[in-house]
């Protein structure tokens, strides 16, 4: 019996190995500065990475609620690609967006928008929704 349930544990191991998307990125973050510019509790952001879905809050100034995110993202090289597939503002889902990425430790830097895709797949100017230069610590 006891080999039994070792073995099937260790195959229920392997299958979860198997079928989830690891990255460099999985986790918890806060944004932490913008453009230069350092932030504070009431106004910055929260993102989770897992298994390929990517989900954020956005906050106002005052701390309250501005809109939230989620959906898929990729990595290839330094390019991180994320698709809004679920949030407050529906006019955005099926939009794609390309930043630029490096990780150093738990401290992450983004560049973005590198590209942007409308549903349709027409690529937009990377101005469109604007540019910035982010740095994110994970959250513990």
């Amino acid at each position: 019996m006891k080999i039994i349930l070792t073995i099937l544990f260790s195959i229920a191991g392997l299958n979860l190995t198997y079928t989830q998307k690891k990255s460099p990125l999985d986790g918890n973050w806060l944004l932490v500065e913008k453009n230069g510019r350092k932030l504070n509790f009431q106004n910055h952001q929260f993102k989770s990475y897992h298994q390929g879905y990517f989900s954020v809050i956005i906050l106002k100034n005052d701390g309250t609620f501005n809109s939230a995110y989620a959906g898929p993202f990729s990595i290839n090289g330094q390019v991180y690609t994320e698709t809004y597939k679920y949030g407050s503002k529906p006019e955005w889902f099926g939009w794609t967006a390309d930043q630029e990425w490096t990780l150093k430790g738990d401290t992450l830097h983004m560049i973005g928008h590198t590209r942007i895709v409308d549903p349709e797949g027409k690529e937009h100017p990377k101005t469109e929704w604007g540019q910035f230069v982010e740095k994110w610590v994970r959250a513990r």
